[in-house]
């Protein structure tokens, strides 16, 4: 039996383990190893302007109530067709009454790739919930955890690809009719399950120290075009982000990410400075900047702009692999778009003004 005694005790030890994280700056390197860093699945540099591909844990599960966002990458444009991924989130948080004040988030994601010259394509739609409770009295320890269900597409334009059987030996050229010959099926669409969950500390001020993990594709869905088996492994990713107060107006956000699906693993670590520019009414308005490094792979460089109702970020990455050397611009350029809280709002919504602005 577990007394309230032990359970006092472990989550003083609880506190103190999230107080030293998020005073320390090797937190964010001393969880997470990797080998290589090129995931087979559908990634982002900027992960936290898309938070529920990271995780359903994620949905709903913010400062704001309702927001909604884009975000868009295209990369190695030194190729013929350049690679490009989207994609979309909204999610909600909601407090029903028989839940008798614990949380509900509920969300959507969309996400869609494109690469190469054979019009190879990657689709999911995924819709996810999750549960949120506070599992101590002072409401500083945020517990959650959510579902993902969703399907999976992936498949390819055999008119845009050249084979044997179109090839003329009399004339030197390709017919062009895009025969896939014993190339199979193009496309394929299939279920997929995923599980995620997270645990948060809120210090005095507010500011959250989150970590959690997460795993997509639980169904392993077949993404084979031929008759043999090509399932799409399981990806498990792990996540840590805090906040160091540096001055009034001034904050440190360290987050890292890895992700590991079936032989490949990649680990996004760094964080971003945020400079507050204060308060028209009641609206906050905050700059952004910062650097990132993908294992192996690139710095990633983000500025940004975030006010109370959007925000707009933009990244860059600067690839530092031994592909830089073999090919010019594989370097991949990103930008986000959210909006929250006030857009939504309705006519019922009640604004408190500082004092001070009426005089």
């Amino acid at each position: 039996m577990i007394t309230k005694k032990y359970l006092k005790i472990n989550l003083a030890a609880l506190t103190s383990t999230f107080k030293l994280i998020s005073k320390g700056y090797i937190f964010v390197f001393s969880m997470f190893v990797a080998i290589e860093c090129h995931s087979q699945d559908i990634h982002f540099s900027q992960f936290e302007e898309i938070p529920l591909n990271i995780s359903p844990a994620f949905a709903g599960n913010s400062a704001s109530t309702k927001r909604a966002g884009l975000i868009y990458r295209n990369q190695w444009n030194s190729v013929s067709t350049p690679f490009q991924s989207s994609g979309f989130y909204g999610d909600v948080k909601l407090s029903p009454k028989f839940l008798k004040g614990n949380g509900l988030g509920i969300g959507v994601l969309i996400l869609n790739d494109r690469s190469g010259s054979g019009g190879l394509r990657q689709n999911h739609l995924i819709v996810m919930a999750n549960y949120q409770k506070f599992i101590d009295k002072q409401n500083r320890f945020l517990l959650v955890g959510g579902i993902q269900l969703g399907m999976y597409q992936k498949g390819y334009d055999p008119n845009k690809l050249n084979f044997e059987s179109d090839y003329s030996y009399e004339t030197a050229t390709f017919s062009g009719n895009g025969d896939p010959g014993t190339a199979g099926k193009t496309s394929t669409t299939l279920p997929e399950v995923g599980l995620g969950a997270s645990l948060t500390f809120y210090n005095k001020r507010g500011k959250r120290t989150t970590f959690g993990f997460a795993f997509a594709h639980l169904t392993t869905p077949e993404q084979s075009f031929l008759a043999g088996s090509d399932p799409l492994k399981i990806k498990t990713t792990m996540h840590i982000k805090t906040v160091k107060r540096l001055t009034d107006n001034m904050y440190f956000y360290p987050a890292g990410v890895v992700m590991m699906q079936k032989e490949a693993t990649s680990f996004v670590g760094g964080g971003q400075f945020v400079f507050s520019l204060g308060r028209a009414l009641i609206e906050k308005t905050d700059l952004k900047a910062g650097l990132y490094y993908r294992y192996a792979d690139a710095l990633i460089f983000t500025a940004g702009l975030n006010h109370d109702n959007w925000g707009l970020n933009f990244g860059y990455d600067y690839n530092v692999s031994e592909l830089g050397e073999a090919a010019k611009n594989v370097n991949a350029f990103e930008i986000a778009i959210s909006i929250r809280n006030k857009l939504f709002k309705n006519s019922n919504n009640k604004f408190i003004l500082p004092g001070n602005r009426l005089l």
